[in-house]
C-alpha cells in the first residue's frame, strides 16, 4: 500500500476539508455545524458513525478480520479569536474565518481535516489491515471537559483499544517545515487551571481608609505566588505557573468590592508537583485574604489534568511507520502546552506525535492562540499518511506493549480532576 501516493491523491480534498472548517469555526460545546459536516462526511463514504452526547463523534472501519484495534483521534473545537486576515509577513492568509471573532488558532480544522481524509483512505484499503479503527472527533477540548462524555461512552459501552494515535500541527516544536516529531515518555505537561474572586468593602476613591481594596490583597498575593516555586517544589522538578487574567474595577476613583484573577499551573508530576503547589498555593491565598480581611471565592478550582506520556513501544511503532514512510523522525524536548489526549493514554497505550506546519518563507510563524496563527497547506498531508502509517503499522504488527491502565473509573477521575 502507497501511504504517500494515495494522501497526495486526496490532498485536494484535505485541503478543501481544511478551509471549509477554518472559514467556518466554532467554539467549544457549539460545534452543530462541524458535527453535521463530519457526519456527512462519514455518510459519504459509507463509515457508520455514532454521536456521542456533548463528547463528539465515533466513526468505525472494520477490516472484517480478526484482529486489535486502535483508536485515531482529532480534536474540533475553535478559540474565542478574532483572526488577523495576514500572517506574519504580512501576506494574505488562503482562507480565514467567516465568523467574528471566533478562530481555528490551535490547528484543530487540520486535525479534523486530516482524519477524515485519513478515514476515507482506510476505509478503501481495509485489506491493506486486520482489525479495526475507530476514529474520533472531540468537542470542546479547548474547554477541558467534554471528553469525558467520551471516556463515560466508551466505560459504559465496553469499549477498550489496543492503542490510540494522536497528532498536532503547529509551530511550536522548532523543526524544519514537514518534520514529524515523536518523542517518548513525559511530552506535554499536565495542568491545573485556577480562577479566584477576592472579596473586600468598595468605598470612594478619595477614603481608602473606610474602605477594603482587594487590589491591595492580590498585589501581596501575587508577590508571595511569584516566590513560591522556589520556596517549595524541588529544584530538579519542572513548574511553571502564571495568572493571565486580572479584573477589578471600572473607575479609577472607585475602589472596586471584588477582584477575580485566573492562571494555571504546568508540571510533568501531578503528586508530587502539581498538587504540592496547588496546596501550598491554596495556603499564600488563604492567609494573605485572612490578613487583608477579604474572604476568597475559588470559582474554578480545580483542574489537574494529567501530563502526557507516551508509551514508548508505541513511540517506537509511530517512528518506524514514519522513518519507512519519510526517511526521518525527529525527537523534542518536552512541551509546556497541555493536551486533552492525555487522558485518553490513562486508559489506552499510545502516542502523541507533532507535524511541524510553521513556514518562515511563507510568514506562518505565528504561535498557537493568535489571530495570526496559520498552517502551511503543503505538509499536512504528511499528517494523513501518520494517522494510516501508524495505524497499519500497529494493526498489523505484534509488538507487545508494556502498560498499566489507570484503575479508577471515569467519575473517579473526573472527581480526582475536580470537574463536576
Amino acid at each position: 500500500m502507497d501511504i504517500i501516493r494515495l494522501a497526495k491523491q486526496e490532498e485536494k480534498r484535505l485541503i478543501q476539508y481544511r478551509r471549509y472548517l477554518h472559514e467556518n469555526p466554532e467554539l467549544s460545546g457549539q460545534e452543530f455545524n462541524t458535527l453535521r459536516f463530519i457526519k456527512k462526511e462519514l455518510s459519504m463514504m459509507n463509515i457508520p458513525f455514532v454521536e456521542v452526547e456533548e463528547g463528539g463523534i465515533l466513526g468505525f472501519i472494520d477490516s472484517k478480520k480478526t484482529g486489535k484495534t486502535v483508536m485515531l483521534r482529532a480534536d474540533i473545537d475553535a478559540l474565542p479569536i478574532d483572526e488577523d486576515p495576514l500572517n506574519t509577513k504580512g501576506l494574505p492568509k488562503p482562507c480565514v474565518s467567516k465568523i467574528k471573532g471566533v478562530q481555528h488558532a490551535c490547528g484543530h480544522d487540520a486535525h479534523t481535516a486530516i482524519l477524515l481524509t485519513a478515514a476515507k483512505i482506510l476505509s478503501e484499503n481495509k485489506e491493506s489491515f486486520v482489525g479495526k479503527v475507530v476514529l474520533c472527533f472531540e468537542r470542546g477540548e479547548e474547554a477541558n471537559g467534554n471528553i469525558f462524555y467520551l471516556l463515560k461512552y466508551f466505560e459504559e459501552n465496553n469499549m477498550f483499544f489496543d492503542s490510540c494515535f494522536g497528532l498536532h500541527v503547529g509551530s511550536f516544536v522548532k523543526e524544519s517545515t514537514g518534520s514529524l516529531v515523536v518523542k517518548d515518555g513525559s511530552f506535554m505537561t499536565g495542568m491545573t487551571a485556577f480562577k479566584v474572586t477576592l472579596k473586600g468593602q468598595g468605598g470612594h476613591g478619595s477614603r481608602p481608609d473606610i474602605a477594603n481594596n482587594p487590589i491591595d490583597c492580590f498585589s501581596s498575593i501575587n508577590e508571595s505566588l511569584a516566590k513560591l516555586r522556589m520556596k517549595k517544589i524541588n529544584p530538579f522538578s519542572l513548574v511553571t505557573y502564571s495568572i493571565g487574567y486580572v479584573a477589578a474595577g471600572t473607575k479609577s476613583n472607585v475602589i472596586p468590592d471584588h477582584l477575580t484573577f485566573a492562571g494555571t499551573i504546568r508540571y510533568f508530576d501531578l503528586k508530587n508537583v502539581g498538587r504540592l503547589f496547588l496546596s501550598e498555593m491554596q495556603k499564600v491565598i488563604d492567609h494573605t485574604a485572612k490578613v487583608y480581611d477579604c474572604k476568597v471565592d475559588y470559582d474554578e478550582i480545580f483542574i489537574p489534568g494529567y501530563p502526557l506520556i507516551n508509551n514508548k513501544t508505541c513511540a517506537d511503532i509511530a517512528r518506524g511507520a514514519f522513518v519507512e514512510l519519510f526517511g526521518e523522525v525527529k525527537d523534542s524536548e518536552p512541551l509546556l502546552g497541555t493536551e486533552s489526549f492525555s487522558f485518553y493514554l490513562q486508559k489506552t497505550p499510545g502516542v502523541f506525535a507533532v507535524l511541524c506546519t510553521d513556514n518562515e518563507d511563507k510568514g506562518i510563524k505565528a504561535d498557537h492562540h493568535t489571530a495570526q496563527f496559520d498552517v502551511d497547506e503543503e505538509v499536512l498531508y504528511k499528517g494523513v499518511c501518520a494517522h494510516v502509517g501508524y495505524a497499519i503499522a500497529f494493526l498489523n504488527g505484534d509488538d507487545k506493549i508494556d502498560f498499566k491502565p489507570n484503575s479508577m473509573s471515569v467519575d473517579q477521575i473526573k472527581e480526582e480532576c475536580g470537574i463536576i
